[in-house]
């Protein structure tokens, strides 16, 4: 009698979901060699392998089986995904709301299936539009049917790079979404220095009414968890409610300045705190951690958002080990600022994890990377196993602030 033909399969439509990998027709009782491979949206490849033992009958599940050697430990159906490397310091990157293609390749005993799965960003019938304003260029991502009669808008970080496949993501659950950048976009301020809000406000009114939504809430990681919690303290009857990805409840000094607010309100700049560079260890890799927490220690009383007016609930998200800046530390004064007032507050910390927090679905194995033009090479913090693990736990969290369903195994990952 032959060999058993083998099969490999693998079911998860979406980004946010766990890719179910199962085997069929190995060897029983045998060792069976899983690789995975992704492509990002620069063509770079992310590979993770893995090796589990068939049951007896030949097969194998990555939903309930855990690995006998490989990059992670115990059952984890993201493992194989989150724990992909590649070549280079730069994160997976993906291209606006571009499907991300992944192939699987399954061993035993010198017989190989393959197959190939693309995961989506965005649901069937999804219009994808463009907005320019003064204060905000956007993409604006509108489902074919709602389930909340709010919108989200989603600020990128201190690079300045828009997270479109965040939007998009969150527009697959049934709300309509926008991603923003506010600098280092056309028509836009070159640096993160002295921004007015005033335009951002207007442009916010402006997306609510194309995506048609009553009210919005405003999320960001880094420095646009920074900008989301002013918007939320400055305009609550703007903004419905606001989460922050290792944000910050108090303004700091521009992105590339030492001296100058990020952002200006009514035309003046707004109190700051500021970085410290002397209190860093300039040792690579570097963590910027100590010069943020000698900026919070030189306090500036009139630098932290008047939170206790942002009427709708507060998201806070962050890892104990973030490496860029104190966003435990800054997330835990705006709990208990938002907590003494009795406004709606859930402050959510990850042990372990890092800087860079948001949906799952990604490899989260890049934790030192190299900053543009200087060559530093910086450590944003954290382990791959507990990013991911906080990636998967705080978009439940995440969804469900927002009123939305999870419709996969997110939530319930380990």
């Amino acid at each position: 009698m032959g060999e058993p033909d083998l099969r490999v399969d693998v079911v998860g439509r979406y980004l946010d979901e766990p890719p179910l990998i199962t085997v069929a027709g190995a060897t029983p009782s045998s060792p069976v060699e899983v690789e995975v491979v992704q492509v990002d949206g620069t063509g770079r490849r992310w590979s993770s392998t893995a090796t589990f033992v068939a049951d007896d009958a030949g097969t194998v599940d990555t939903s309930c089986d855990a690995p006998s050697s490989g990059p992670y430990q115990g059952v984890d159906p993201s493992g194989p995904v989150w724990s992909a490397t590649s070549e280079g310091t730069e994160p997976f990157a993906v291209v606006g709301e571009a499907p991300v293609p992944l192939e699987v390749a399954a061993t035993s005993n010198s017989q190989t299936a393959r197959t190939a799965a693309t995961r989506l960003l965005l649901a069937p019938g999804t219009s994808v539009t463009t907005l320019d304003t003064a204060g905000l260029v956007s993409r604006l991502y509108q489902p074919a049917r709602r389930v909340v009669d709010h919108g989200m808008v989603y600020f990128g970080g201190s690079d300045g790079k828009p997270r479109h496949h965040i939007a998009a993501l969150l527009s697959r659950h049934d709300m309509p979404t926008a991603s923003c950048a506010y600098f280092a976009a056309p028509g836009l301020s070159a640096t993160c220095v002295e921004i007015p809000l005033e335009p951002i406000i207007d442009a916010l009114a402006m997306i609510a009414r194309t995506l048609d939504v009553e009210t919005l809430y405003v999320g960001g990681l880094s420095k646009g968890g920074e900008l989301a919690l002013a918007l939320a303290a400055y305009v609550p009857d703007v903004v419905a409610g606001a989460i922050s990805w290792s944000g910050s409840p108090a303004a700091w000094t521009g992105i590339g300045s030492l001296d100058a607010s990020s952002w200006t309100r009514h035309g003046v700049a707004h109190p700051h705190l500021s970085f410290r560079a002397d209190a860093v260890d300039w040792t690579e890799p570097v963590r910027f951690i100590g010069g943020y927490d000698a900026g919070i220690d030189h306090d500036e009383p009139d630098a932290w958002f008047p939170l206790d007016r942002a009427a709708g609930p507060v998201l806070l998200i962050d890892g104990d080990d973030d490496g860029m800046w104190p966003a435990t530390r800054l997330h835990t004064i705006a709990a208990e600022h938002r907590a003494a007032a009795g406004r709606p507050v859930t402050h959510r910390t990850y042990p372990g994890a890092g800087h860079p927090l948001g949906p799952p679905g990604l490899p989260t194995t890049i934790t030192q990377t190299v900053m543009p033009g200087s060559g530093m090479t910086v450590d944003v913090g954290g382990t791959p196993v507990a990013t991911a693990r906080a990636n998967r736990q705080s978009w439940a969290a995440v969804l469900d602030h927002l009123g939305l369903t999870s419709s996969d195994a997110t939530a319930a990952a380990p």
